[in-house]
């Protein structure tokens, strides 16, 4: 497998860059597709730095630790098939204000075009998931609308920041 902290493409104007894991085979395996992971960070690895410094914020918590660390699992095991899975986890520039995660759903709905687009992406299989800062981004984007809640196959949300009723 690989994780690349990366800047380019451009993607949105609140997305700083980003960490791409790729797993093992991607490369080689060119008919499958495969499940998305989307993960937002929290407040603390917010940053618009363009250098590795600021984006090595965003391998603080969650999957981009746990891939970080090597202990990601190569493969999920769910109703009798094996599933490996490419995980996006951008940096955001601005995403809080006071208790209220302010990410629009605009750049979460950039990221899954942009994965859409670069990647081979089981489109049934989008999952987002967010820290705080990025747990409210996860629920703001599940709510915004009918279809950027069908585009999901699930969403987890750990400590979500929101300014009420989630």
């Amino acid at each position: 497998p690989t994780h690349t902290g990366l800047f380019d493409p451009f993607i949105d104007d609140n997305i700083n860059g980003f960490w791409e894991y790729l797993p093992r085979n991607y490369q080689n395996d060119v008919n499958t597709r495969y499940p998305l992971l989307i993960f937002i960070h929290g407040a603390g690895e917010q940053g618009n730095g363009r250098n590795m410094s600021t984006l090595n914020l965003v391998l603080k918590n969650g999957p981009p630790k746990i891939i970080n660390q090597g202990t990601f699992p190569d493969s999920f095991f769910v109703k009798g098939r094996w599933y490996k899975f490419i995980v996006l986890s951008p940096q955001i520039k601005i995403g809080i204000n006071g208790p209220t995660s302010i990410i629009a759903p605009s750049t979460i709905e950039a990221l899954i075009t942009y994965a859409k687009n670069t990647y081979r992406i089981d489109t049934n299989k989008i999952y987002l998931s967010g820290l705080s800062m990025g747990g409210g981004a996860t629920w703001d984007y599940a709510g915004s609308s009918q279809s950027a809640a069908s585009r999901l196959a699930g969403i987890i949300v750990a400590c979500g920041a929101c300014d009420g009723d989630p």
